[in-house]
């Protein structure tokens, strides 16, 4: 499991599997979110992909890095069951 994450994590490096077509493929809520201090994923470039998606929800977390043990659980426990519920 390990070792296919991180292949993953170099694909992603290497660029985007994911294109503008696809994402405009996707039709299910979703709920993007990015770190404030995030220093792997811009706030451009999530902002970027929440506008391709047809049916999508934005969270920017305040004070928070890229790794998602320093997002507040109880902030994202709220932003969660705010867009799930809804």
């Amino acid at each position: 499991l390990l070792s296919k994450t991180g292949d993953l994590i170099k694909g992603i490096a290497a660029g985007n599997p994911l294109k503008a077509d696809d994402y405009a493929q996707i039709k299910h809520p979703v709920l993007v979110s990015v770190g404030d201090s995030d220093t792997m994923v811009s706030l451009e470039e999530t902002i970027d992909v929440y506008r391709q998606l047809a049916n999508a929800a934005l969270v920017v977390f305040p004070s928070t890095k890229h790794p998602v043990e320093d997002v507040d659980p109880d902030m994202l426990g709220f932003h969660a069951a705010r867009f799930f519920v809804s």
